[in-house]
């Protein structure tokens, strides 16, 4: 009698990594500041939103209309360890731009295991974490996953900076960007 029992446990094992895909997506609002310097070299500050973001992909993809797009933070998208992308939220095999990554995460967790907190370093395509020789991130990031029964809640803060790197040398046009981000909504997709 037991051996159905732990044949059902081992099959319900087996596909619960499947049936979890559509929960690996989450979708992100997104609330910050971007600094840099202007033409005459005076200090702006301007707001960057998710749609900021969103609309800067589009752009770079030749996309005008942007209403099935969204920021997400995507679960183990990268070898790495997650995700910042733009995606569409009907299929994200649709549209995929890879914002950051958010590489080499460390994570502690509480004794019930409903809080999880990581740190990790953020990447984007100028600082390709296995292409370019130094390798330096452009900035970090703090993620808290609160999952009390049903309900899961992901809050993050995040610093990083949008520029070319050049050691030992200032970075031109450089822009500084911090804020902060939410989800509560997984992105139910098949």
């Amino acid at each position: 009698m037991k051996v159905p029992i732990v044949l059902t446990v081992l099959v319900g094992l087996a596909l619960l990594p499947m049936s979890s895909d559509a929960q690996s997506y989450w979708v992100l609002k997104y609330t910050g500041v971007a600094t840099s310097t202007n033409g005459i070299g005076k200090i702006e500050t301007r707001p960057m939103t998710d749609r900021t973001l969103v609309q800067n992909c589009a752009q770079h993809a030749g996309v005008t209309d942007t209403s099935a797009l969204a920021l997400v933070l995507h679960i183990n998208g990268s070898s790495a360890g997650d995700t910042l992308e733009v995606v569409n939220t009907t299929d994200p095999n649709l549209f995929r731009c890879e914002v950051f990554e958010l590489a080499f995460p460390v994570s502690y967790t509480n004794d019930a295991g409903g809080l999880i907190k990581t740190f990790a370093y953020v990447y984007n395509s100028s600082s390709d974490i296995f292409g370019d020789p130094s390798s330096h991130s452009r900035g970090s990031a703090v993620i808290t996953l609160t999952s009390t029964g049903k309900r899961t809640v992901i809050n993050g803060k995040l610093q990083f900076w949008l520029g070319q790197w050049i050691d030992d040398a200032p970075a031109p046009k450089a822009t500084v960007c911090s804020g902060t981000f939410t989800s509560t909504r997984a992105l139910n997709v098949p």
